[in-house]
């Protein structure tokens, strides 16, 4: 018995002392170009960080009968509601911060003349603004 447990002692602190440390990756660098986003199709261009906030900035655009306004003040509003704030991270990932939800982030790649927000589960929504 003694030697069973001093074997998952062992095993215990061998676990442990053989665990990485957990790292943060660094931080992209601004002037790094955008990720080509899962979903983007042959010809599809990524957009950058400053393209991205260009692009949404104080505006208002629907996706089906749903409408999406990005605040200039970073507030975003759905369908008339003030559900969370917006940000674009460096690589020029939207991100919503839902104040009832989980954060949720898109890429937007411009495709032809038109420009297109993908879902992380790779859905394709055209931006077409409200009007």
């Amino acid at each position: 018995m003694k030697r069973l447990i001093w074997f998952v002692a062992v095993m215990l602190f061998a676990g442990c002392a053989a665990e990485a440390p957990q790292t943060n990756p660094a931080p992209a660098a601004a002037n790094t170009a955008p990720m080509v986003p899962q979903g983007a199709r042959p010809g599809d261009v990524p957009l950058t960080a400053q393209e991205t906030r260009d692009l949404l900035s104080g505006k208002t655009y629907t996706f089906d009968r749903d409408r999406g306004t990005y605040a200039a003040n970073q507030a975003f509003i759905w369908n008339g509601a003030h559900v969370g704030g917006w940000r674009i991270r460096e690589d020029g990932e939207l991100c919503i911060d839902n104040f009832s939800g989980p954060t949720r982030c898109y890429r937007f790649v411009r495709s032809g003349d038109d420009y297109v927000m993908i879902s992380p589960s790779q859905r394709r929504w055209p931006l077409r603004p409200a009007s």
